[in-house]
């Protein structure tokens, strides 16, 4: 299922039973990944994770593909996410960052996958990356009006 997110999406009930695509919209005065990464705030505070789970702990690495511009970690810290389950990846065109974001869902590491190309996805592929979310019960976030 593809959801439209919004500033009124961002509530635990709403966000714990989420799983799959969403499109973040454009908000007035604010950013399309500073939204997104509210929504992984709000999760982690509904949901901490259990810091004695290893590495195969689904719930707690988070990745970000770009291939335009990063993230600011000290934002993220600022919202109370971990850098330490924090992966950025910066691609150099747009299409590796949906085949990078396939691979990234299909290992199961990543409970929350953040994607923000430049430009639009072929709709087979994005197909794929919707069947592996629902599949990994993973939440991917696509930062963009395309």
């Amino acid at each position: 299922m593809r959801h439209v997110l919004s500033s009124h999406f961002i509530n635990p009930e709403a966000l714990q039973n989420f799983y799959g695509l969403a499109q973040v919209t454009s908000l007035p005065g604010g950013s399309k990944t500073h939204l997104a990464f509210e929504c992984l705030s709000v999760f982690l505070k509904a949901d901490p994770p259990a810091p004695s789970k290893g590495l195969t702990d689904s719930l707690s690495y988070f990745v970000f593909i770009s291939d335009e511009g990063s993230v600011y970690p000290p934002a993220l810290h600022a919202l109370g996410i971990p850098l330490s389950r924090v992966l950025i990846i910066k691609t150099s065109t747009p299409e590796q960052v949906w085949k990078t974001g396939l691979e990234s869902l299909q290992t199961g590491l990543f409970s929350f996958i953040f994607l923000r190309p430049s430009k639009i996805c072929p709709t087979v592929h994005l197909r794929k990356l919707q069947l592996s979310s629902e599949r990994k019960k993973a939440r991917v976030f696509v930062l963009s009006d395309h």
